[in-house]
């Protein structure tokens, strides 16, 4: 499967697995690290953002889930809404996972019969992806480390990409586009999910970054623990991502609006997790958070209102040839 799905980084030839723990650019003649049957494909040079990204994520590959509280009714309900694009599929279909964290997602669509390639920058994050699969899953994956802007893919060759609250990761959101519009098929689905909106960044955050540092002798910004991209990003509005689809050839099919008073309380149970061990974290019950999931979704169809969500979730499809 690795020769048939990955390719050169860097000039975008086949690959071949050249030892046990190398595999060659058929094109280049690059070679690239295997570690554990895991192909490290990644440009010469990072930078140092994406280095730090890496590392960030490396230290965090085995919290990840439960500070991000992955499992609450909250978080699922809009996976579910992002996914949905995805069921229509025919079984069998390729889909790319970039910076996929710890799997969750991949899980649910190789149930539903598809392929899933799952890839981070970090290999630790990698790692814990593939010890989640079960084994009658692990047939239909495959893994690599890579970076979300070089994907390691021949051109038209992907049925689906899809990255999830990864896309303000990155430095360059537009060289993702273009390489994501290269990997596709025509006809193929670009899924972005849980990217923030801009104006948290404004009005919200230097307010709680305020109170922080009263209350706390440390001072420090409200993302004072978070990775480099969530400390630099300032989020993505509407006409951002409409722009990013034109330049970039593909078509917007969807839109959604993820989080109204959901927003806050998912930061604030955040920061408070964040701190404490996995087991001893603090979560609404169920009840109470369908009720404010209900609350969201009506006021996500308010005109003015629903562009002050705290998440977007879009859509992209590559038109056909």
């Amino acid at each position: 499967m690795l020769a048939d799905i990955f390719a050169c980084p860097v000039c975008k030839s086949g690959v071949r697995k050249n030892t046990e723990d190398q595999i060659e650019c058929l094109g280049c003649g690059r070679v690239f690290p295997l570690v554990g049957d895991i192909p490290i494909l990644l440009p010469d040079e990072l930078g140092d953002f994406k280095r730090l990204e890496a590392e960030y994520h490396t230290l965090a590959a085995d919290t990840y889930a439960a500070v991000n509280m992955i499992d609450s009714l909250r978080v699922r309900r809009y996976h579910d809404a992002f996914l949905k694009p995805l069921e229509t599929m025919p079984p069998g279909a390729l889909v790319f996972e970039v910076a996929g964290g710890d799997g969750s997602d991949a899980i649910r669509l190789l149930k539903m019969g598809m392929k899933v390639v799952q890839t981070d920058i970090s290999l630790e994050m990698v790692r814990a992806a593939r010890s989640r699969m079960a084994a009658e899953l692990l047939a239909a994956s495959e893994f690599a480390v890579c970076d979300a802007e070089n994907l390691p893919c021949k051109a038209n060759s992907i049925d689906a990409i899809m990255i999830v609250g990864a896309l303000h990761h990155l430095p360059s959101s537009h060289a993702f586009f273009a390489e994501a519009q290269r990997a596709l098929r025509p006809d193929g689905i670009l899924v972005i999910g849980f990217e923030p909106n801009t104006w948290q960044y404004r009005f919200v955050y230097p307010v709680l970054k305020n109170i922080r540092s009263i209350l706390s002798s440390n001072g420090g910004d409200v993302h004072s623990k978070a990775s480099i991209g969530d400390q630099e990003t300032q989020g993505f509005s509407y006409k951002q991502f409409m722009c990013l689809a034109a330049q970039s050839g593909l078509k917007v099919v969807d839109v959604q609006r993820i989080w109204y008073l959901n927003g806050f309380i998912h930061t604030v149970l955040g920061h408070y997790n964040a701190k404490k061990d996995p087991a001893c974290q603090v979560d609404l019950p169920h009840w109470i958070q369908q009720l404010i999931i209900n609350f969201d979704d009506a006021l996500s169809k308010i005109p003015l209102v629903q562009n002050f969500c705290w998440h977007w979730s879009v859509v992209l499809r590559k038109p056909q040839a």
